[in-house]
């Protein structure tokens, strides 16, 4: 929808004049749906630049995609007034402007304002990127009534939805209420009409449409062309079930069954490798896995890494009952090597460094001898200082200097003999955080530790 000029408001009322006496034309809309094969995009109730395919449930606009170049909509074939009805409309190809929403027949489908510029239609738009050149004037994800926006978020590209998204409608004549909903809004944790809470199963956070007279028809509206919009009104599953207490706009009130989908690649891995499960799921609100974790989310991957064979499940439920499905990961077994001998000699370990490495009560020195020692090795710290050791560590030794720089351990190692002293077979280093501490340079301190262990 768009600011608009007094002018394209008279333009506006003049159409909607001339429409009342064409009222007659959706008398078929009052026809029980099933006696017709089910509700579609109105074949003699559209602009005459949308093309209808698909047995009319694919509305098409015409007209070069240029911001309101070409405003163009269809109704529905049938229309409602009462009940509690829910609908969804996917977006095959977007562009900006693209709404979904109601009309009442006396709104203009040629209406360069948009659905929601008036009390005869409200617009949902989930696509809307229009900017002022500095920032953006129109919110994404808004709903419109009366030039009045319902409700929205800040402009977010997050928030903008994408081709082959799809928007869903759920409608309360009772108590002339609506929620809208679309991936975007779900992956920002805003399920309905942008908020956490909202949802039509439980009532809250409806939004009222009570200025707007009925009959009431799902309408598809675009301002630039070049875009489509697939309806279902029950037909087939719906992509995010059906709410509670709420039927499909052609009556179904049995709410579409799971489905759920779970694949590994590779299906075969080695030991130590990983795979990679990816799920999907229809019609449900949740899905857990078994020997992997989903966090309870109807789609998305993890990695895997077992050590023997597996079988992965992942279990989806929604209003239509359950559904799952599993995959085996089959692990390759080579043959088995002979573990590595320990060493018969004792190993001569040097422990060398600053303050990090003398430490307190042995510091990282004494549960090291531990692992080690219950590894079975033969060890001997080795070194000129015995500080800083414990009650539990029989061997002191060790070259940690507190306040040491590298340029200060480089001198021990060069001038004073420490490695030639000890003969260690494995030096330990830890140092440089004494160089950056004094102000040398990360550059300085990494120069100064190389020329050490080169």
């Amino acid at each position: 929808m768009r600011s608009v000029l007094s002018k394209r408001w008279l333009g506006v009322l003049f159409v909607s004049v001339f429409l009342i006496p064409l009222l007659p034309v959706h008398a078929s809309a009052f026809l029980d749906p099933g006696l017709s094969g089910g509700s579609t995009w109105s074949p003699t109730d559209k602009s005459s630049t949308v093309t209808l395919s698909n047995g009319n449930l694919t509305a098409t606009s015409g007209g070069s995609v240029t911001p309101g170049a070409a405003p163009q909509s269809v109704r529905s074939s049938t229309s409602k007034t009462s009940g509690k009805v829910y609908v969804e409309v996917g977006m095959p190809t977007r562009s900006n402007d693209w709404a979904v929403g109601l009309a009442n027949a006396t709104y203009a489908l040629n209406n360069g304002a948009g659905a929601g510029s008036d009390n005869n239609a409200l617009g949902f738009y989930p696509v809307w990127a229009v900017t002022d050149g500095s920032t953006y004037v129109y919110q994404t994800q808004a709903l419109y009534l009366n030039s009045v926006e319902q409700s929205s978020v800040a402009y977010q590209e997050a928030l903008t939805s994408k081709s082959g998204d799809t928007a869903g409608m759920a409608v309360d004549f009772v108590n002339h209420l609506v929620w809208v909903t679309d991936a975007a809004m779900r992956a920002q944790g805003h399920p309905w009409n942008n908020a956490t809470t909202a949802d039509p199963s439980t009532g809250v956070g409806g939004l009222p449409f009570s200025a707007m007279t009925g009959p009431y028809y799902v309408i598809f509206n675009n301002l630039e062309g070049g875009a489509t919009a697939t309806v279902n009104f029950g037909a087939s599953a719906f992509v995010y079930g059906l709410p509670n207490s709420f039927t499909s706009w052609d009556g179904s009130t049995t709410p579409p069954a799971p489905t759920a989908s779970l694949i590994a690649n590779p299906l075969t891995i080695k030991v130590g490798s990983s795979t990679t499960l990816s799920w999907s799921s229809s019609n449900a609100t949740s899905c857990t896995g078994t020997n992997f974790a989903t966090g309870n989310a109807i789609s998305g991957s993890a990695l895997a890494s077992p050590t023997a064979t597996t079988t992965y499940t992942v279990n989806c439920s929604g209003t239509g009952g359950t559904a799952s499905k599993s995959v085996t990961v089959g692990v390759a077994t080579g043959p088995t090597l002979p573990p590595t001998p320990l060493p018969t000699n004792t190993v001569k370990i040097m422990p060398l460094g600053d303050s990090i490495t003398q430490g307190s009560n042995g510091g990282y020195r004494d549960p090291l001898w531990s692992l080690l020692k219950t590894d079975g090795y033969m060890l001997n710290y080795v070194g000129s200082q015995t500080t800083a050791c414990s009650t539990t560590l029989p061997d002191c030794d060790h070259e940690g200097h507190g306040g040491y720089t590298s340029v200060d351990i480089k001198n021990g190692v060069d001038t004073l003999g420490w490695i030639e002293t000890y003969t260690p077979n494995i030096v330990m280093l830890l140092i440089g955080t004494n160089d950056l501490g004094l102000g040398a340079t990360f550059a300085q301190a990494t120069a100064n530790i190389s020329s050490l262990v080169d």
